[in-house]
């Protein structure tokens, strides 16, 4: 973590993955860092507030949760919804993007995978799956209320998609 107005190092985040990290995406309101990677697992960092930091951590996030093979293959991106902070989307080399909750209840917090998301172009031919290289939520609501999911695809493909509110 870098401040960028006096370029220092603040935290390096530890324990999370055992591979290559290989994209992160902070929620909207900046409570939670998610990173993703090599190692097909999906990290969840947590923004301690400053009452939680000590002087023996004074660390600003920690690793709150984690998900061991989130994918069958690399996660390459994650993003969050900006309209919706506690959703974030994943996608990977295994041809799906999947749509995650965190489920904050005190001092456990869960990363709940709550939809599993094939590209049409996939779906319609039957061939083998396109590798998802990028998503990305809309930063605006759309007027039916859903969010608009952009998915990337190694074949060249861009992919819209609507998400309601709950995924």
């Amino acid at each position: 973590i870098f401040d960028v107005s006096s370029g220092r190092c603040l935290q390096v985040l530890k324990g999370g993955h055992r591979s290559t990290v290989v994209s992160l995406s902070f929620s909207a309101d900046g409570q939670y860092l998610a990173s993703a990677g090599k190692d097909r697992r999906l990290c969840l960092w947590k923004l301690r507030s400053k009452e939680e930091r000590t002087e023996d951590d004074p660390s600003m996030f920690y690793l709150a949760s984690a998900v061991d093979s989130a994918h069958k293959r690399i996660i390459w991106s994650v993003d969050f919804c900006p309209a919706e902070p506690s959703l974030l989307v994943t996608g990977a080399r295994d041809g799906f993007a999947k749509i995650w909750k965190i489920n904050a209840n005190g001092e456990e917090t869960e990363l709940k995978e709550i939809q599993k998301i094939e590209p049409s172009i996939t779906a319609k031919t039957g061939k083998d799956k396109a590798a998802v290289t990028a998503v990305g939520f809309s930063p605006k609501v759309m007027q039916d209320g859903s969010t608009a999911l952009v998915i990337g695809m190694e074949s060249g493909n861009i992919e819209l998609w609507a998400v309601g509110k709950s995924g």
